[in-house]
């Protein structure tokens, strides 16, 4: 799970960031029913490695929401 994202993040914004690191199987922007966003968002990588990376890397908490893990 990402926290404090910008309000204008979309989906492409996480995929382009996070497909440097690795594949990325899933990134959504988490929505107020209003259609604003709530400044949280969700990768999901194809590898666990990978999700890692990304929490090294970025600094990030993100959820290992990784198939199989």
């Amino acid at each position: 799970m990402l926290f404090q994202l910008p309000w204008s993040t979309s989906n492409e914004d996480l995929v382009e960031l996070f497909t440097t690191i690795g594949k990325v199987e899933r990134a959504e922007i988490q929505y107020e029913p209003n259609g604003r966003s709530r400044g949280t968002g969700v990768v999901e990588f194809a590898s666990a490695d990978d999700a890692e990376t990304a929490i090294g890397r970025r600094q990030l908490t993100v959820c290992l929401l990784v198939s199989g893990c």
